[in-house]
């Protein structure tokens, strides 16, 4: 489900496929994040 409370809109996703792309693009941003934040928190020790 996709929410939006402040627009008052929610999304029940029910197709297994999209269901697995969408985790696919979390899974993606949330490991390139960590990359990213590991990045900066390097930076920031040697500054």
């Amino acid at each position: 489900m996709i929410a939006d409370w402040k627009e008052k809109l929610g999304i029940i996703i029910e197709s297994e496929e999209i269901v697995r792309v969408f985790k696919q693009t979390f899974e993606l941003a949330w490991e390139a994040s960590e990359k990213y934040h590991r990045e900066v928190m390097k930076k920031r020790k040697s500054s």
